[in-house]
């Protein structure tokens, strides 16, 4: 998440599972999909994060997408 003074934050693959809830090879898998943010490189090209902004906004993308469809399952 953003900093108070708005500088960028960077999550760790752990990081974004907590956040996510989703496991490294479905992070992976939907990276390669182009569902979900790509990593950037940290120095090293085996050291990846993601921008938390980044993670955070796909989260929220999940919750809307999933609100209609769980108005439907209520109605009926």
């Amino acid at each position: 998440m953003p900093s108070q003074n708005g500088d960028a934050r960077f999550l760790r693959l752990h990081g974004v599972q907590n956040l996510t809830g989703l496991c490294r090879s479905s992070i992976y898998g939907k990276m390669a999909k182009g569902e979900f943010p790509r990593s950037l490189p940290l120095g090293s090209s085996r050291i990846v994060a993601w921008k938390s902004e980044e993670v955070v906004a796909w989260c929220d993308a999940q919750i809307a997408a999933a609100r209609p469809k769980i108005a439907e399952v209520a109605a009926a």
